[in-house]
């Protein structure tokens, strides 16, 4: 895996181990040529960010600030070192997305992009909670998003979109559905 657009193109991405599943990088291409100027000076969250690629990217392309979440230390390390191997800084939170919306609710500032790859309903125990939908559910993750700004969320299948969330658009990429997604205006 590498960088695929801006300052740090082609630095390589370590992988965490442990299940992990990142951006493929055809994916991450397609979803920021989509994205285009639009990523320029923005504050970016990177939920679920597994080796931090789609931060990175969005660092490397232009992005004012990023904050990384993941709540899987040895997957944080191995962000901290594709940070620096990149040359790229960002905020790294180690701890549950979940846990992270409840505290960030509390005004930690908003962002104009926020990107997800949480893991898909296929990697998760029958039963489990779904990481997509519960995301979608969450009532704090609008709130973190700026007006006009842009939530991308990845997942395994096309998913129904809940208000306050607007579909602008959703492209499937092999087993990849990638959704863009703005709240809804009343």
């Amino acid at each position: 895996m590498r960088i695929t657009g801006g300052n740090a193109r082609g630095i390589p991405i370590v992988v965490p181990g442990g299940g992990t599943r990142p951006t493929m990088d055809a994916v991450r291409q397609a979803l920021f040529s989509s994205l285009g100027e639009a990523v320029l000076d923005m504050n970016v969250l990177d939920l679920f960010a597994g080796s931090g690629a789609l931060g990175m990217e969005a660092l490397s392309r232009g992005a004012a600030s990023a904050t990384l979440v993941e709540q899987n230390k040895a997957a944080c390390a191995v962000i901290h070192r594709n940070l620096e191997k990149a040359r790229l800084q960002a905020r790294v939170i180690c701890q549950p997305v979940t846990r992270y919306l409840r505290d960030a609710a509390r005004g930690s500032g908003r962002f104009g992009l926020i990107l997800a790859d949480p893991p898909y309903s296929k990697e998760i125990p029958a039963g489990g909670e779904k990481p997509a939908e519960t995301l979608l559910a969450d009532v704090a993750l609008p709130d973190l998003l700026e007006d006009g700004g842009t939530f991308v969320l990845e997942s395994g299948a096309a998913l129904e979109i809940p208000n306050p969330w607007h579909l602008l658009r959703m492209r499937k990429y092999g087993s990849t559905c990638v959704h863009f997604l703005c709240k809804a205006t009343a």
